[in-house]
């Protein structure tokens, strides 16, 4: 009898369990998630008219295709450029003979840094 009793005592005395909820929304931030940097320089991208290969960069348009057998060619504008991988740097690029490095940019994670 005294120990039911000492127990709901106890029972009684003892908190409930707090279960707090929160909620961690997230959106993307930042000024354009469209914008890449290209030497420094920041060039708007979008998509143009119906063209799914066309290209806009700051309001001038480029078409972007593949050339012929190469699958690392790219054409735009009729200038055709071979990409590549360079060495050991993943995340090098080489464009006709010319290496450039490619890395995120700032808080902008779409960005690219060339």
């Amino acid at each position: 009898m005294l120990s039911s009793l000492i127990l709901s005592m106890t029972m009684s005395v003892s908190p409930l369990p707090v279960i707090e909820t929160n909620s961690l929304n997230m959106i993307e931030t930042g000024r354009n998630l469209n914008g890449v940097r290209i030497n420094n320089s920041t060039s708007d991208v979008e998509l143009t008219g119906r063209n799914l290969n066309g290209v806009r960069i700051n309001n001038s348009k480029s078409d972007v295709e593949l050339t012929g057998r190469n699958l690392n060619g790219v054409r735009i504008n009729n200038s055709k450029s071979d990409v590549e991988l360079t060495g050991r740097n993943l995340n090098g690029v080489r464009i006709n003979d010319s290496r450039s490095d490619v890395e995120l940019t700032g808080r902008n994670l779409n960005g690219v840094r060339i």
